[in-house]
């Protein structure tokens, strides 16, 4: 699977490498181990696991859910061992993102300022945390303001968040496509979002849940939470446009326009017909951007 996503451009992220809320999500013979055989056992785990997917991966969360349990720390007696396993993993693949994960934090507001206090207590342990993942459960239609309360809350942190998990539980198709749509336009527009995935989207049989899906049927079809998350992600959020008669500089022609971030596509078309093409990243920041297009000599004298 993920040599099929690299060849298609589709970027991955890893989840996770260590999971430990209790007894539930780790391997069954893994209970058996404590102290510093446990450790061995967790460290052999980053070689294998990391090491085998190093730079191949966006993202791992590191150890998910640990505001819900504390495992490792009470079977192998180290109080430091969640920070050493964001130091391990980022000694094993420097160029990853490393994730905290947890639920309970924009759905409810019963755990965000716990999740704050733990990002802030691992980067003062010296884990190199590079930001937080807001799992996104939501149990019915969100409240817009609430939920961007609870995220202005968890950026206190000063971390960049991720929706890592967003599900609306609806049954009526409705009231999910709007609770889809409320909670995608306040997590996008949020500045210290960097990014949103779906989570449990498909209402097939034995994969996915019925209740949250934006896509159903043996077919796969968008339903109207589908169609409101396409919407969004393929016409209000992408920036399409036409410029004329730029500015002439010395270096060429400048234009000037607002789009969204993200990746682009420009053409430049002389009568109708395509002449050139080239593509470039719009990314947060100031300053112009300078983009060099080859244009046949024919097109210039014209």
């Amino acid at each position: 699977m993920k040599d099929a996503a690299e060849l298609t451009g589709i970027p991955i992220r890893g989840h996770n490498v260590f999971w430990g809320t209790g007894d539930t999500h780790v391997p069954t013979w893994l209970p058996a181990y404590s102290g510093s055989e446990l450790e061995q056992k967790c460290w052999k785990r980053v070689d294998d696991v990391v090491g085998r997917y190093a730079g191949r991966l966006q993202h791992w969360d590191i150890n998910n859910e640990m505001l819900h349990g504390n495992f490792f720390v009470e079977k192998t007696g180290n109080p430091q061992i969640r920070y050493e396993m964001f130091q391990k993993v980022k000694e094993k693949d420097p160029g990853v993102k490393l994730f905290l994960n947890d639920y309970g934090v924009i759905n409810s507001g019963a755990m965000t300022q716990a999740y704050v206090h733990q990002a802030e207590e691992f980067l003062a342990n010296g884990a190199p945390v590079d930001a937080i993942g807001a799992q996104g459960h939501f149990k019915s239609r969100p409240d817009p303001v609430l939920l961007k309360s609870r995220l202005d809350l968890l950026a206190t942190a000063g971390l960049p968040i991720w929706v890592t998990e967003m599900t609306v539980a609806e049954l009526d198709e409705l009231e999910r496509a709007t609770g889809y749509e409320d909670a995608l336009r306040v997590t996008f527009s949020h500045p210290a979002v960097e990014g949103i995935l779906l989570w449990s989207s498909f209402g097939i049989a034995n994969f996915g849940d019925p209740l949250t899906a934006i896509a159903s049927g043996d077919n796969v079809e968008l339903n109207e939470a589908g169609r409101r998350w396409r919407q969004l992600v393929f016409t209000d959020w992408r920036t399409n446009l036409s410029l004329h008669h730029g500015t002439t500089t010395p270096a060429g022609q400048e234009f000037d326009f607002r789009g969204f971030h993200g990746n682009y596509e420009i053409k430049v078309k002389f009568h109708g017909q395509v002449a050139a093409t080239n593509t470039f990243s719009l990314t947060p920041g100031d300053g112009p951007m300078v983009v060099d297009i080859d244009i046949p000599n024919d097109v210039i004298v014209g």
